[in-house]
């Protein structure tokens, strides 16, 4: 389940400055951002419509043109004959209110504050000393995963593709993203899914050997990893350890009879 917002704390108001960890190459990647926003100034700001989240029914209550801005799902669903559309209530029982803050965030300025690597920050880009740091990095792995399934959900790519330039920097950081994270990811993916992509390669090259948590991969993760794996492998190499299978790899050492 996804941690409670308590929990997550806001950076100090100063830190000294450190080395950047992450690699040159996440530079181009910040040029990328989108920073438009929702289109201002509201037309009807008094329209507002509801949202009701996780189980418990928590209600958010959005603008109808930000919501209707943000997603094309939400558009339709408020201006139809439906049930959403008569309420002007949309539910999202799976998903779970902290994540829907985050979400909302979202909507309304296209941006999202993370708890750390935040790659639009430059407290963030530097390690820190925090001793939660790793407690938290697992947190933000959570909800960028809920985050990205949502938005592929809901057909939000420039909320996907902002995601996961944060879950690339994170991965560069800190590694590859928490196993705890596979589970959701595979429920809620199809094959070939870049969020997939994304946890294999990690965990294919990362430098945690796979035995680590052999319990807890999804069998179709398994599968992608023997797949990515062999088609990594050049011809010749394959050719030359097909070679070298001989018989007198597999044999048995047997006791000499009698002894």
């Amino acid at each position: 389940m996804a941690a409670s917002s308590a929990s997550w704390r806001a950076p100090p108001a100063t830190c000294q400055s450190v080395e950047d960890p992450l690699p040159s190459n996440t530079v181009p990647m910040l040029a990328t951002r989108k920073k438009k926003g929702p289109e201002t100034p509201f037309v009807t700001p008094d329209q507002m419509v509801t949202f009701e989240i996780g189980p418990d029914k928590q209600k958010f209550l959005i603008h109808k043109e930000i919501a209707c801005q943000a997603s094309p799902v939400f558009e339709k669903a408020f201006n139809s004959n439906f049930e959403e559309g008569q309420t002007q209530t949309y539910k999202l029982e799976d998903v779970e209110p902290d994540t829907f803050r985050f979400f909302s965030k979202w909507m309304y300025s296209q941006k999202l504050s993370l708890l750390e690597h935040d790659i639009d920050t430059v407290y963030a880009r530097a390690m820190g000393e925090d001793d939660q740091h790793s407690e938290k990095c697992v947190m933000q792995d959570y909800l960028l995963a809920e985050l990205w399934i949502l938005g592929d959900r809901l057909f939000m790519k420039s909320l996907q593709n902002y995601v996961m330039q944060d879950m690339v920097a994170t991965g560069h950081a800190c590694g590859s993203m928490d196993y705890a994270c596979l589970p959701i990811i595979y429920r809620n993916t199809l094959t070939g899914s870049p969020l997939r992509r994304l946890v294999v390669d990690q965990y294919a090259w990362g430098s945690v050997p796979l035995s680590a948590r052999a319990t807890t991969y999804p069998p179709e993760m398994l599968l992608e990893l023997a797949e990515l794996y062999y088609n990594a492998a050049p011809k010749s190499v394959k050719s030359r350890k097909l070679s070298e299978i001989v018989e007198a790899n597999y044999l048995i050492t047997e006791e000499e009879e009698g002894s």
